[in-house]
């Protein structure tokens, strides 16, 4: 019976509070909005940073390998003979004067 009464007075405390501030009507719910929004929030922005930093090191591999290919097409073009020291002059055709 004791523990109904203090149930009671409880309960009715908390009604009171609830009139006179709305917490519990309005406030708990705008909390578990709040919490929702911030989780997702951080959700998305921390997928974000990760695309980008996915972006930035597929670009800096890509670069690595061009200047790789770059580096082995100067190796190959140094083992030819200058374009200035070939022969490139075409001979002019035979005129019959």
């Amino acid at each position: 019976m004791l523990m109904q009464l203090k149930k009671l007075r409880v309960y009715k405390r908390i009604l009171k509070f609830e009139k006179r501030s709305g917490f519990l009507s309005i406030g708990v719910p705008s909390l578990f909005v709040l919490f929702g929004v911030l989780v997702a929030g951080t959700v998305i922005v921390d997928k974000q940073l990760e695309c980008k930093y996915a972006r930035a090191s597929s670009i800096s591999k890509r670069e690595l390998t061009l200047k790789e290919e770059h580096d082995e097409m100067q190796k190959m073009l140094a083992k030819v003979t200058p374009v200035d020291k070939l022969d490139n002059s075409i001979p002019l055709p035979k005129t019959d004067d």
